[in-house]
């Protein structure tokens, strides 16, 4: 999406104009951005890595979550 380049502080008010919940593996994204203003849920797979085998089973938790997503909510999926 061509979001590599924005500043920090900004990736939250981007996403919020595409979408509803912001999946992410970025440990640090909840100390670089306010997400309780935002209007848009982030969602953290908080795996040993980010390599396929270990993200895998944290995905399959993503449909319930999805599903009941609030704005401004943070939840960690491990």
């Amino acid at each position: 999406m061509s979001w590599a380049s924005l500043p920090n502080g900004k990736l939250l008010s981007v996403a919020e104009g595409e979408f509803d919940v912001f999946i992410t593996s970025d440990k640090n994204l909840s100390f670089q951005q306010f997400i309780p203003s935002s209007s848009i849920q982030v969602v953290l797979l908080k795996a040993r890595t980010n390599i396929y085998e270990d993200l895998f089973p944290l995905v399959e938790k993503l449909p319930s979550v999805i599903k009941a997503h609030e704005p401004g909510k943070f939840i960690e999926i491990e």
